[in-house]
């Protein structure tokens, strides 16, 4: 539940930051107006979102008219992953809240294909090798793969590219459905990703007596 006030507006009506690369810092303003009373203002401005900081200038005031020009920085350190969530202006008003939208998209330095990797139904001992890409829009070196469990084995190689192609060797050392995440750790800034791979291993077969 809501309300909507028409003394106040927003321009644009939320802060779109699009998709963004990692490690890039990006710049948006808003503009708001107030119609009512001059002696109206903001006094705070508040928000869980811990990697946006926010300057507030004053831009005008008079005739029972007062306008602010909110600039919102998405700093570079901010993590892969979407952004939605909430600026909330405090006013001389009282305890109440103007909320404005914050929406964006930080991009993963490093992408994984499959981000799902299954390495099929197998019989107790038996090994299979799968292909997965890592991927980032300039070279780094893979300088560790992190996996609990010692069924997978990995050779990747450790030259600087920008797209590495990494063998996935799957051993089925123990029956039962696996899965497990997989994390790659790169020298490019917030440059680790995770997948999952997952295999199937049918139970080994019971020997008759005396067969």
């Amino acid at each position: 539940a809501g309300y909507i006030r028409s003394d106040i507006v927003f321009n644009p009506g939320a802060v779109h930051f699009g998709e963004v690369e990692p490690g890039t810092a990006v710049v948006k303003k808003v503009n708001l107006g107030y119609a009512g009373n001059t002696n109206w203002k903001v006094t705070d401005i508040r928000s869980n979102c811990n990697h946006v900081e926010v300057a507030l200038d004053e831009t005008g005031r008079g005739n029972g008219r007062v306008n602010y020009q909110l600039t919102v920085e998405l700093n570079d350190n901010a993590p892969a992953g979407y952004i939605n969530d909430y600026l909330y202006l405090v006013t001389n008003e009282g305890d109440k809240t103007i909320p404005l939208a914050i929406t964006g998209q930080v991009k993963p330095a490093v992408t994984i294909s499959p981000a799902s990797l299954f390495m099929g139904t197998l019989e107790p001992g038996e090994t299979t090798t799968k292909q997965l890409i890592v991927r980032a829009k300039k070279p780094f070196r893979i300088e560790n793969i992190r996996c609990g469990d010692d069924s997978f084995t990995f050779t990747p190689s450790d030259e600087s590219k920008a797209l590495h192609i990494v063998p996935v060797t799957f051993t089925a050392n123990k029956s039962g459905k696996i899965a497990v995440r997989i994390a790659i750790d790169t020298d490019l800034a917030g440059g680790t990703a995770e997948f999952v791979s997952s295999a199937t291993v049918t139970e080994a077969p019971r020997v008759a007596e005396g067969g």
